[in-house]
């Protein structure tokens, strides 16, 4: 828009400026009929922008709905979904729905802008039908010569070229002011979480790992609106199921998750726990019970509602952010890996790193032997999102990356859910070295993996029901004795 548009209005502004300065001069009653056609040209073009305005909105809006859809549904990993589950056909009626938007409010604006072509064409036509007629009763009566006449034609038609094309600019104007105000509206959002004013640097100790603490910690997810830009978290599903006049399955539609008929759902309450430096606390309970949401809080993906997260007794919040996520390693229950070479996705935990110590991040990890058997090695791209690994040698990838950050701080989220348990113990013992220097948090549903731990805490319901080590809660008979016997399938003595 500004390389095209604005030139082409700033240039058909100064031919229409001079040109009708020159007609008025030399005959001031046509110049009159022509400036009786601008009021006219601009109450017609308002009359189309208003609806073309609406059109693009909702045009801009159906565009990025099916991208998303094509993007998720399309990608590797969707449509591998898709079909293991044997549905290719099921989200065809919301593709149709989603590309019959994208149509209609192409059609529609493009039918609006041909109404608007054809109603100025129309209109100018008319008045230049006027001039001529008033032109040759002047002539005719000798008040204007035959040379004057054909001049004056001849700067009409010059000056009904930019009386005609300002308005369609202004449809491109208004057209480029709906992107700009998604892309304003992304601009100006604000992010939840930023640096404190006084925010300090994370203090490095050499000779031992930091504490970290939940203090009395209670914490509900926010809705979706305070968490992305408006445009994007919009009624969009909403307005498909109505336009779908019930042809779409419900499920497709569900409400947010974290939100119940009361408002905001408690995620954690009242959570209290010290890790001190350099051990290892584990973390279990069933699904839901908040452990995850641990970790979102601890690299302040999210802030506290109540209560504090310290890391060797500061507040997180007065930490800067790059210093603290800095500081602190995670492995997720969702690996991502990058449509690059494993190479590029190690480097991104160590920009510098060698060859020599990606080899050995990897043997750490129990990959190495996977990536020397890959076709260019290190350099062997690995698709989207990893899809040329298993599940287990993605998480072991993320393990190794892990590794080149070298963290004080680790978090362990499921990191080992995806390989077998003589593979997984393996991998403790290789990275057990690693992970002694370090503060871990390890949350896992396989006790297996967090028996060793210093410390065990049992939640539910986003509390901390137990504490302690493995022996101690296996005798206590509660909540961990009884994850412990659904797993190893021990029956209960009667």
């Amino acid at each position: 828009m500004v390389a095209g548009t604005l030139p082409a209005a700033v240039s058909a502004l100064f031919l229409l400026l001079t040109t009708g300065l020159t007609v008025t001069v030399m005959e001031w009653r046509l110049a009159g009929l022509v400036l009786l056609l601008i009021p006219l040209l601009y109450l017609l073009t308002s009359h189309f922008t208003i609806a073309l305005r609406k059109v693009n909105q909702r045009m801009l809006g159906a565009f990025a709905d099916l991208d998303s859809l094509v993007a998720e549904r399309l990608s590797s990993g969707g449509a591998e979904v898709i079909r293991h589950y044997g549905h290719p056909d099921r989200d065809a009626p919301r593709f149709r729905l989603l590309a019959a938007r994208v149509r209609d409010t192409s059609v529609r604006r493009a039918s609006l802008a041909a109404a608007l072509t054809g109603s100025l064409v129309l209109m100018v036509s008319l008045v230049t039908a006027l001039i001529y007629l008033v032109a040759s009763r002047l002539a005719i009566s000798g008040t204007l010569t035959l040379g004057t006449v054909i001049a004056l034609l001849s700067l009409l038609a010059r000056l009904f070229g930019p009386l005609t094309a300002l308005p369609g600019l202004r449809v491109e104007l208004i057209a480029g002011r709906v992107a700009f105000d998604r892309i304003q509206e992304v601009l100006e959002f604000e992010p939840q979480i930023v640096d404190a004013p006084d925010a300090r640097p994370l203090p490095v100790r050499a000779d031992r790992a930091p504490s970290v603490e939940f203090r009395h910690v209670d914490f509900a997810y926010p809705p979706p609106h305070d968490l992305a830009v408006p445009s994007l978290t919009g009624d969009q599903d909403a307005d498909l199921a109505d336009e779908a006049d019930g042809h779409l399955d419900e499920e497709l539609f569900d409400g947010d998750p974290t939100t119940d008929a009361h408002g905001p759902r408690a995620a954690l309450t009242a959570l209290s726990f010290i890790a001190a430096p350099g051990t290892t606390v584990g973390i279990v309970g069933l699904s839901g019970a908040g452990k995850s949401t641990l970790t979102r809080l601890l690299t302040r993906s999210f802030d506290v509602g109540a209560g504090r997260v310290l890391i060797d007794g500061v507040d997180i919040r007065r930490l800067r952010l790059d210093d603290l996520r800095s500081a602190i390693g995670i492995v997720p229950q969702e690996t991502f890996l990058f449509n690059d070479t494993v190479r590029a996705n190690l480097l991104l935990a160590r920009p510098a790193a060698t060859t020599e110590e990606l080899e050995a991040a990897c043997r750490d990890a129990r990959v190495w032997s996977t990536v020397e058997k890959l076709p260019d090695g290190l350099d062997t791209l690995i698709g989207d999102r990893g899809l040329r690994l298993s599940g287990g040698e993605r998480q072991r990838l993320a393990l190794a990356r892990l590794v080149l950050k070298g963290p004080p701080i680790v978090v362990l989220d499921e990191a080992t859910s995806h390989s077998d348990t003589v593979t997984e113990q393996e991998i403790q013992e290789s990275m057990g070295e690693f992970l002694r220097s370090r503060t871990c948090l390890v949350i896992a549903h396989r006790l297996s993996t967090v028996r060793d731990a210093d410390q065990i805490l049992v939640m539910r319901e986003g509390r901390v029901v137990e504490r302690g080590p493995h022996q101690e809660l296996l005798g206590a008979g509660g909540w961990y004795a009884r994850l412990h016997r659904a797993q190893h399938r021990v029956p209960v003595a009667r």
